[in-house]
Order: C-alpha cells, then structure tokens, then sequence
C-alpha cells in the first residue's frame, strides 16, 4: 500500500525531472504518478494538488550575479534564456477543476515480473534495498510533526496538540470569526483578552505573530528507542547530502515597504512566504487558474506587472528585491 511519504515524494520527483511539456495539468501529475506506482490515485487528487502548491511555493532561488533591468518583456522566452532556471515545470499550470470520470485515463501499465528457477536463489539486493527504505521511512516531521500547546494558546485553537501548520491555521480562523484584523490595515491584529494572554500585547501583525508564537508552541520529547532511531536516520541523511543552512539577504527599499517593515535584513525564504501571505490575505489568485496571480495596485507597484505566474513570484524577487549580503557592500 502506497503512503503519502510515497505520493510526496512522486509528485517531488516530477515536477523536478519531467520534461515541462509533459506534465501541465494536475491530471497529468497524477496519471503520471499512477503509471509510476501501478495504482489508481484518483481519490489523493487533492492530497497531490496540495503538495504541488507547497513545492511551488517554498522552492529556493539562486542569485543571478549582476541582475538585468526590469522590463515589460520579463516573461518573453528570449529573456527567460538567461534567467536561473527554477526546479519545477516553469509551464505547469494548476487547474482547480479535475473531473477523471468525464477525462479517464489509460489505466497504468502492468509490471511484467519475471521469476527465476526454483533451483536457482533470488538475489538478495532487492531484500537489503527493501530493509534499507523501511529504516529511512520515520513519522510525520517538519510542519507536520505534532508539538504541545501551550494553555494559553489552547484557549484559542482548541487542542492540547496538533502540527505547527494546523495550529496557524486554528489561529487564524479564530482571528476571522471573532473580526479582530484591523479594517483599516488588515496585517495588523487587534487582540481579544484570550489574545492577549497568548501574544501579551494589545496588537500585533501576521509578521511578528510566528515569533510570539515560539514559546506557546511546545516540542514533543521522543522515547529513547524512536530517539535513537532518530539519530541513526539523521547520521544516514547527512551522510548523503548537506543541506545549506537559510541564506540572510538583503531586501530592496521598495520590498521593505511593501511588507511594512523597517528592517533591510530576513532570511529569503521568509520575505518570499509574507509575500505570498499577502497574496493569499487580498485573495489574488486568478479564479480560473490558481497559478496565475493577478496583481493588486501595492503588488503591482512591487513587480511592475499587472499578472504572473506563481512560478515567477520568487524568481522576480530574488533577481530584484533580495541581493546577498556582499552585493550591497
């Protein structure tokens, strides 16, 4: 039975390896993925969609080392040969309607097994790669591990444990339910008493929420034998590859503006996700194709363009509005 660790990584492996052609709709992933796996996925279309949306959003960027003007022909194919490529399909478009009962697709094709004599012993490679993935495969981690509630904050999401992601997400739809953004300036927070408890301050913004956050936000300790587990798979996965640790940039004046913040200096990683809060915050998201991002008069003083495509967000702001520390000395 397939996980969605499995799926995850599937979908992971497309968007990085296929040919951009190949694969533009959701259907295609998943049609793709059934081929792969020789199974039918049909019922874990949104599961796969929303996947598709975090590796499209949270991909990184590299820096171009002197960056071109900004002109109205940013997207035009002649100019996009000399930008840094990005890791996924830069013509993937996410439709929002899937419908596999009017669309169906070829079922995937049968693998062909063969099996040895009976005299003759099975090799034991696949036995020992069989071993070696059951080892490496661990509980939900990063946004999706479990961690404890502070009783403040309890208050307010109403459990004593959930993922990071799903207590942001309680927060804020207690935020919207109870009218406490400001009308006047809606990245501001005006706190009720059971706010007030949590964040200990009158207002506060959606950027500075994630910092209060912190201490409400409780790790849960492992046993000692998933423990150790756990240390033997992060020795094997650092073993294969070294992750780099989060890049602090420099942002433009006119970026730090848009974010309303007074500092010219955050992680990448961060000014691209607030910039994406904003989005999702004005609702800007073209209806008919969620890809495409249909830029307000504050998003499209930032871009220069009245429409884009979610995968030219980072890349326009890396090469305009976050430069490496030493390019700004």
């Amino acid at each position: 039975m397939v996980t969605d660790q499995d799926i995850a990584k599937g979908v992971e492996s497309l968007l990085r390896h296929s040919d951009p052609n190949s694969i533009t709709t959701v259907n295609g992933v998943v049609q793709q993925l059934e081929a792969k796996l020789g199974l039918d996925l049909s019922h874990k279309a949104s599961f796969i969609r929303d996947q598709i949306d975090h590796l499209l959003r949270s991909q990184p960027q590299t820096f171009a080392p002197h960056p071109p003007p900004l002109h109205k022909d940013y997207f035009a194919p002649h100019t996009q040969l000399h930008f840094p490529t990005t890791h996924f399909a830069p013509h993937f478009a996410l439709h929002d309607e899937i419908n596999f009962l009017q669309h169906p697709h070829p079922p995937p094709p049968r693998k062909v097994e063969t099996f040895p004599p009976q005299n003759v012993a099975p090799p034991q490679v696949p036995k020992e790669s069989v071993q070696t993935g059951s080892k490496r495969r661990g509980g939900a981690g990063g946004l999706n591990k479990v961690c404890g509630v502070s009783p403040e904050l309890q208050a307010v999401v109403g459990e004593p444990a959930m993922p990071r992601t799903e207590i942001v997400r309680q927060l804020w739809a207690y935020i919207k339910k109870n009218n406490l953004q400001d009308p006047g300036n809606k990245r501001k927070i005006i706190c009720d008493d059971a706010l007030r408890l949590v964040f200990e301050t009158d207002c506060t913004d959606m950027f500075k929420m994630n910092q209060l956050l912190a201490k409400h936000i409780i790790p849960l300790g492992p046993t000692k034998e998933s423990q150790a587990k756990r240390v033997k798979v992060d020795t094997e996965i650092k073993t294969e590859s070294a992750e780099p640790a989060p890049s602090t940039v420099a942002i433009s004046e006119a970026l730090a503006k848009f974010l309303g913040t007074e500092g010219r200096e955050m992680q990448q990683s961060e000014a691209i996700r607030l910039v994406w809060e904003y989005i999702k915050l004005h609702h800007l998201e073209d209806p008919l194709n969620s890809m495409v991002i249909l830029c307000d008069a504050k998003l499209q003083e930032l871009l220069g363009c009245e429409s884009i495509s979610a995968l030219g967000i980072p890349e326009m702001l890396a090469r305009h509005h976050l430069f490496k520390q030493s390019d700004t000395r």
